[in-house]
C-alpha cells in the first residue's frame, strides 16, 4: 500500500490544489492508518480505478475530520 499513489489517484480530478491535496491526504492517510489499510484491502485496484472515475472523492472521505456535537 502506497499512500502517496492512494493520494495522487484520488486527486487526478482536480487542477488546481492538487499537490496541497495530495499532501493532506498523504498526511491524513497516515495518521488514519488502520482506516486506510481497511480501504485498502477492501478494494482492488481494477475496483478502485473504476470507482475513482465514478466518485473521484470517494477515498478522501475517511480521512476528512468532521465536526460532531
Amino acid at each position: 500500500m502506497n499512500v502517496v499513489r492512494m493520494g495522487i489517484e484520488a486527486n487526478t480530478h482536480k487542477n488546481k490544489g492538487k499537490y496541497k491535496a495530495i499532501i493532506k491526504f498523504t498526511i491524513r492517510a497516515l495518521f488514519y492508518y488502520s482506516a486506510t489499510r481497511k480501504m485498502s484491502d477492501n478494494f482492488n485496484s481494477d475496483e478502485r480505478k473504476l470507482l475513482f472515475i465514478k466518485q473521484p472523492n470517494f477515498l478522501s472521505k475517511f480521512v476528512t475530520p468532521y465536526l460532531c456535537t
